[in-house]
């Protein structure tokens, strides 16, 4: 029987910024479906990226290299997604790119984030097989 886990990442911050405490991390939820936790990992993603990075500059969780952070898309097609969906873009200060999330980001716009910055996770779900199915609700 194989069960779908979703594991809360562990973030560390060292003064300049945050990054992951190692692989894996603590469950928060399993099931059985695949496509239930995946949901629920979203749902998840959505609230710690709100919780998380509202107000704050993605690159203090880049390793203060935000262009170093971005995913499968260059420099200025990020530029431009991110000001198409934000009404602004990267700022550089000291030759180090910078990119404040608003107070208060919609749904489309963490999940813009969550495409170009993929580095930045908080849920992940990992798949485990039970070789002894488990009894729910049984009684000793």
């Amino acid at each position: 029987m194989n069960v779908y886990i979703i594991l809360a990442a562990s973030w560390g911050y060292n003064d300049e910024y945050s990054y992951h405490e190692g692989e894996g991390g603590t469950p928060v939820g399993t099931f059985t479906d695949k496509a239930e936790a995946e949901r629920v990992r979203d749902l998840f993603e959505l609230r710690d990226w709100r919780a998380n990075l509202a107000g704050s500059d993605l690159a203090e969780w880049c390793g203060n290299d935000l262009e170093d952070g971005l995913g499968d898309v260059d420099k200025a097609e990020a530029e431009q997604r991110l000001q198409a969906a934000f009404g602004y873009g990267f700022k550089e200060e000291y030759g180090s790119l910078s990119f404040v999330v608003p107070e208060e980001p919609t749904d489309e716009q963490i999940r813009l984030l969550q495409e170009l910055f993929p580095s930045i996770e908080f849920n992940s779900v990992v798949e485990s097989t039970l070789d002894t199915p488990v009894a729910v609700g049984a009684e000793d």
